[in-house]
């Protein structure tokens, strides 16, 4: 109850244009389907990538991390060879000794160090190397020799070996670690700064190590010049790695590169990761397209769904509403064939087979109305010959009423039964009354005879008034039994009123016909009754003139 309750109160919520079509209903769900998933994904792709994202970039700023610590290692090596080259060269006053210890050192070297130089302090003389084609001065820009102390270890700047005073030029960024030998000689380590960086597990990242000037001492690729401003302003100093984000600086060449860094300890270096936004989140966009993908199938799925069976079902829905509509117009000759063997395809079948019951009833009720139609007409017709018939009956009535007791009622072979019976006490009564009167009126003159035959003679009278007796006595006789005919001509004319109403309540002529007929023959019965008093009156003349001719006889 509670359940039917509230769809009836989600049902007032629905709007009218929903709520009336099956199809604005279907692609209201599906459109809610689609939000829902849309929004479900969306919420999963932001949060997929921001995830995705934020691992990129844990990673590389550890990436970043494992660089300066590596540099850090790289530096501490470096300075430990030129500090022991230093050592070596302490006790050693020959230049061609110092060059054979030098040359061993460099066999033993990693392979971006160029060379091992004894240099004089004062001249910045190259008097030994490890190296056939050594620079005749060593004199990187702003650097000093005289400030290295004996026993401790400089790291020079970033430069490039057209900044040397002989030997071979080649395009590279190379940087100096210089050891104090005695107050008049130090030891000097060239290194291939970018060679040292390529060498790091850097993967697939780009590294530059900065100085404390945002200048590149040395890089992987083609990184090259210094940060601008806005960038080094939040890498100088750095005490912990950090992610800096997505930068677009002339070091770059413009391009647009991820960008993580950590400080080198032991330095006022800086390791910076540089790595393409393709590259960095790729997986985020892997995963990103994948959940797009997905989203997509899901959609373009839903939207086959809809055209598919949302629009097939609303079209097979209409086709077969229209078709009802033809039903109901009384078409039942429409079609209702489908291939269809679905639920569809089984309502389809359901309308032909209410089609099929429809056409049944049809025929019945058609066949049942010309039935009562037939009906109809024979009973108009019969009440229409009744009436016919009593009005015939009627006229005969008020014939014999008026005084032609020859008048007969003609039966026919397809009047009714009552009818006939009717007709043929009528007329047997008819002829028992024109009978009687036939005697009355041959009486009437065989008294007027005998009255005329008094004066001839008394024996005459006498015996006249014997026959008037004894005729009258017959005549009495006859007036009763004809009398008691015409009750019974009267009970069956009450009879036959009686039947005519039953047969035909409409024909109300004929009833009104039977009561005249009624009427008309309790007359005649009166009549024969006042006759039958004539007669006795006649009767007692007769005898009171006996009695006079006896009289005078006597």
């Amino acid at each position: 109850m509670a359940d039917r309750a509230l769809r009836r109160r989600l049902g007032r919520l629905v709007p009218d244009v929903i709520a009336r079509s099956y199809l604005v209903k279907f692609l209201a769900v599906l459109v809610l389907i689609l939000v829902l998933i849309g929004g479900v994904g969306a919420v999963t792709y932001a949060d997929t990538t921001a995830e995705l994202e934020s691992d990129a970039e844990a990673e590389y700023v550890a990436l970043a991390q494992l660089i300066s610590a590596e540099t850090t290692a790289w530096e501490a090596e470096r300075a430990d060879i030129a500090q022991e080259a230093a050592s070596d060269m302490v006790d050693i006053d020959d230049p061609a000794d110092a060059m054979r210890e030098l040359r061993w050192v460099q066999q033993e070297a990693p392979p971006d160090i160029l060379g091992i130089y004894l240099v004089e302090r004062e001249s910045d003389t190259v008097l030994a190397s490890s190296t056939d084609d050594p620079p005749e001065v060593f004199d990187p820009p702003r650097f000093d020799h005289r400030t290295v102390a004996d026993g401790s270890v400089a790291v020079t700047e970033q430069y490039q070996p057209g900044h040397l005073t002989g030997g071979s030029v080649r395009s590279e960024n190379r940087l100096a670690f210089v050891a104090g030998v005695d107050e008049d000689h130090v030891v000097v380590v060239e290194t291939n700064i970018d060679r040292a960086i390529g060498d790091l597990n850097a993967n697939d990242a780009a590294v530059a190590l900065v100085d404390e000037d945002g200048s590149i001492l040395g890089a992987d690729g083609s990184l090259r010049g210094s940060y601008d401003a806005d960038s080094w302003e939040v890498m100088e100093g750095a005490t912990e790695p950090a992610f800096l984000g997505t930068i677009q600086s002339s070091v770059t060449g413009g391009d647009e590169q991820v960008t993580a860094y950590a400080p080198v300890d032991g330095t006022d270096w800086t390791a910076v990761v540089h790595v393409s936004p393709d590259v960095a989140f790729a997986i985020a966009d892997s995963v990103a397209q994948s959940i797009l993908l997905i989203l997509g199938v899901a959609v373009v799925g839903l939207g086959l769904l809809g055209v598919t069976l949302g629009r097939g079902t609303v079209a097979e829905l209409n086709r077969l509403g229209a078709r009802a509509g033809d039903l109901e117009a009384g078409e039942l000759d429409v079609d209702l064939s489908t291939s269809r063997r679905d639920e569809l395809g089984r309502l389809y079948g359901s309308f032909d087979s209410m089609r099929e019951s429809l056409r049944e009833q049809i025929e019945t009720a058609s066949t049942q109305r010309e039935r009562a139609e037939q009906a109809k007409a024979e009973s108009e017709a019969f009440a229409e010959r009744l009436a016919q018939r009593a009005a015939e009956f009627g006229e005969t009535m008020r014939a014999c009423a008026d005084g032609d007791l020859t008048a007969r009622i003609d039966s026919r072979p397809d009047d009714p039964e009552a009818l006939r019976a009717v007709a043929t006490a009528f007329n047997e009564t008819m002829a028992d009354l024109e009978g009687t009167v036939a005697e009355v009126d041959a009486f009437a003159e065989e008294v007027a005879d005998a009255s005329e035959a008094l004066a001839a003679g008394a024996d005459e009278v006498v015996e006249a008034g014997r026959e008037t007796s004894d005729a009258v006595d017959e005549i009495s006789a006859g007036a009763e039994r004809q009398s008691t005919d015409l009750g019974l001509v009267a009970d069956e004319m009450e009879d036959m009123s009686a039947t005519i109403e039953e047969v035909a309540a409409s024909a109300e002529e004929v009833a009104r016909t039977s009561k005249l007929a009624d009427e008309r023959t309790v007359e005649g019965r009166d009549a024969a009754a006042t006759a039958v008093d004539e007669l006795h009156t006649i009767d007692r003349r007769s005898q009171s003139a006996a009695e006079t001719i006896a009289a005078l006889e006597a």
